[in-house]
C-alpha cells in the first residue's frame, strides 16, 4: 500500500506550494533539502531535480507540468477535438513536429519564473511532476515517452486536476506505474492572490448571476491591492462563469 508525505510552504507572499512523495517506501527516502543563503528548496530522486525558488523554479530529468484548462491557456487542436480532454499536460523536452506528432529528446532541464508559469498556464493552479522508477528506460527522451503512455489519458482527464483533490489523483496515476518500489513526485503551485479574486468573483457572480456596482468596485479594491493585470482578471471571470 502506498504512503505519501507532504511538505507545504510559501515562496514569498503570493506563491504556495505543497510537495508530494508517493510511494512504497515514500518514508524511508530523504527527497528534499533546503539551502538557506539562497531561498531555494531542493526536491530531488536520483536523475531528477525540481528547485523552488525565491521567483520560481528549475528543473531538470523526467517529467512535466499539469493544468485545468481555461481561458488563455494554448491548446493542442488534438485536444480540442476530445470535449474529455480538460487538463493541458506538457512534458519537458517535448516538441510537435511537422506532421503534428509529438518528438522527444533528452534536453529537459530547464526553469520558469512564477509569473510565467500563472501566465502561460492556469491562473490559480499548476502541478509538476517527476517520477523514480527501476523499470524506466536510461534515456530521458525514452523515460517521457514511457510516462506519457502510461500517465498521460488519466493526467489530461481527471477532474482532481481541476478540483485540487490531490488526494484523489494520487489514487487514479500511482497504480499506473505499476512499480512497487517506484516514487512520484508531485509539486502543486497555486498563486494565493488569483485565488482569492477567484474565490471572491466565485461568491458574488453566483449569489445573483451578476455582478452590482458594488460588487465590481470590491473586485477592482481586490485587484489594486494584489496588482493583478486585467488580463489576468478577465481569465479568472470567464473561467468562474464558463
Amino acid at each position: 500500500m502506498h504512503k505519501d508525505i507532504r511538505l507545504h510552504g510559501m515562496s514569498g507572499d503570493q506563491t504556495e506550494y505543497f510537495v508530494m512523495v508517493i510511494g512504497n517506501e515514500a518514508y524511508q527516502r530523504y527527497f528534499f533539502n533546503i539551502v538557506q543563503e539562497e531561498d531555494q528548496l531542493r526536491i530531488f530522486s536520483p536523475g531528477n531535480e525540481l528547485v523552488i525558488s525565491a521567483d520560481g523554479i528549475s528543473y531538470q530529468g523526467n517529467g512535466g507540468y499539469f493544468c485545468e484548462y481555461m481561458f488563455g491557456v494554448d491548446q493542442p487542436s488534438s485536444d480540442l477535438a476530445k470535449p474529455d480532454i480538460i487538463n493541458r499536460l506538457v512534458m519537458y523536452g517535448a516538441c510537435s513536429d511537422d506532421a503534428g506528432s509529438v518528438r522527444f529528446s533528452d534536453r529537459t532541464s530547464g526553469s520558469e519564473t512564477f509569473d510565467n508559469i500563472f501566465f502561460e498556464g492556469n491562473a490559480v493552479c499548476n502541478y509538476f511532476f517527476f517520477v523514480h522508477s527501476n523499470l524506466l528506460s536510461r534515456k530521458l527522451k525514452n523515460q517521457q515517452e514511457e510516462l506519457v503512455r502510461c500517465l498521460g489519458k488519466i493526467l489530461k482527464r481527471s477532474e482532481a486536476v481541476g478540483d485540487e483533490r490531490d488526494d484523489i489523483l494520487i489514487s487514479e496515476i500511482f497504480p499506473l506505474l505499476k512499480d512497487d518500489s517506484a516514487q512520484l513526485f508531485i509539486v502543486k503551485l497555486i498563486n494565493r492572490y488569483h485565488r482569492e479574486y477567484r474565490n471572491l468573483f466565485r461568491s458574488l457572480y453566483f449569489r445573483n448571476k451578476k455582478i452590482s456596482d458594488d460588487d465590481f468596485a470590491k473586485l477592482v479594491s481586490m485587484a489594486s491591492k494584489y496588482q493583478i493585470d486585467r488580463y489576468q482578471q478577465e481569465r479568472i471571470r470567464i473561467d468562474v462563469m464558463y
